[in-house]
């Protein structure tokens, strides 16, 4: 299966691959590639945290959201694709939805990366507090929606980010928390200007999934 790898990166960064763990938080938009392209690039071990299931509007940009998964929990459908792509890699799941209070049942030190993908402000500054007290490298995921322009992604410290309203509340908090760590955002100003729900294209946060997963991967063989 990872033949074409090992030809790429080598038969010694390809088993550092396999003996890496890296938990993904979040198995949405951004999340779901992430797993997707750490599983397909031989990871051995991996975490999928989250508590939602498909939903019929998932489908315009979830990779795990099919006809066969609609109403499924996410790391249901994540576990089973994992299955039917590499049997061979091992699975932690935490299906539950992550607050301060249940953090430490994902049980951080054991991680080598986090990929930190979710929505809630307070659950991103708790698992970015624990990772750092874990000494668990993090990447995070600012938000991906309204946005169209790919080439506008930047992975940088979060203090550097702008134009991105979840950014902006994560920075608030985690300077009054004296916190410093890596994330994916958009520099792209906002496409709608008032709008309830927020609007999305399928490329958008897929790329901020893939860009992530490569990040991981260059850090883990050094690259």
């Amino acid at each position: 299966m990872y033949s074409r790898t090992e030809l790429l990166i080598g038969s010694e960064n390809l088993e550092k691959l396999k003996k890496a763990k890296v938990l993904v938080v979040g198995l949405g938009g951004v999340g779901g590639y992430v797993f997707e392209a750490l599983i397909r690039a031989g990871v051995g071990e991996l975490g999928l945290c989250d508590f939602d299931t498909v939903d019929i509007s998932n489908k315009n940009r979830q990779i795990l959201a099919l006809d066969s998964t609609i109403g499924k929990k996410k790391t249901e459908a994540a576990a089973e694709r994992a299955k039917d792509i590499n049997p061979d890699c091992k699975l932690d799941v935490y299906d539950f939805k992550l607050t301060p209070e249940n953090i430490n049942d994902l049980n951080l030190v054991k991680w080598d990366y986090i990929a930190e993908c979710i929505d809630d402000v307070n659950a991103k500054l708790a698992l970015i507090k624990y990772a750092k007290f874990a000494n668990t490298a993090i990447i995070c995921s600012m938000g991906t929606g309204n946005k169209m322009n790919t080439d506008s992604y930047m992975i940088c410290d979060i203090n550097q980010t702008e134009n991105d309203r979840l950014a902006r509340s994560v920075r608030k908090k985690s300077r009054d928390e004296g916190l410093s760590f890596d994330v994916i955002y958009s520099k792209e100003s906002p496409i709608q200007d008032s709008i309830d729900i927020i609007p999305s294209i399928s490329y958008m946060p897929a790329v901020a999934g893939l860009k992530i997963s490569e990040y991981i991967i260059k850090k883990i063989i050094d690259f």
